[in-house]
Formats: C-alpha cells, sequence, structure tokens
C-alpha cells in the first residue's frame, strides 16, 4: 500500500511540474512573441474555457447568465487587444478588390 502511495504522489507530482512548467515556458513565449498586454488578455478567457469544457465534457448547464458573461469578456479581451471589426472588414473588402 505504501509503494502505491509513493507511486501515485510521484506521478501527480510529476505531471504537476510538466503541466506547469510547459504552461510557463508558453507564457513567456508569449510574452516574447505578442508583447505583454496581448499576453495577459489570455487569462481572460479561462473562466470561459473552462464553462465551454464543463459543458463539453461534463454535460452541465450553461446558464444565459453564463453565456452573456462570457460573450462580455471576449468583446472586452477583443478591444483590449486592438481588434477593430470595421478595419478588418476595409481590409477584407479592400483586398478582394484588387483581385478583379
Amino acid at each position: 500500500m505504501l509503494v502505491y502511495c509513493c507511486v501515485s504522489a510521484c506521478r501527480t507530482h510529476t505531471l504537476g511540474v510538466v503541466c506547469t512548467g510547459g504552461a510557463f515556458l508558453l507564457y513567456f513565449r508569449l510574452v516574447r512573441d505578442i508583447g505583454g498586454t496581448s499576453t495577459l488578455t489570455v487569462t481572460f478567457l479561462i473562466p470561459v474555457f473552462g464553462i465551454l469544457w464543463n459543458h463539453l465534457f461534463l454535460g452541465e448547464a450553461v446558464p444565459p447568465s453564463m453565456i452573456a458573461g462570457s460573450l462580455t469578456v471576449i468583446l472586452g479581451t477583443a478591444l483590449a487587444t486592438g481588434l477593430n471589426p470595421v478595419a478588418l472588414l476595409i481590409r477584407k473588402t479592400g483586398s478582394d478588390q484588387h483581385h478583379c
């Protein structure tokens, strides 16, 4: 029984170290590649994905208030990263005209 507990604890610690270490490396690579502000906005999306995975894998209900909150977080994240839908639409429309 003691051996099983030690093996289980070792596996749990290894999984924690590997996942945390991997996330740490990815996070700082994002900081280097896209900057601090845009990297920080990734953390805003964690609750949104938590709700999504709970619904998909555990079948939990998603009330309208959670959907509204998730949409608010997504919109805020898009605005914080400088997403401008009008500029994207103009760019897309402009590139379509060049192909004619």
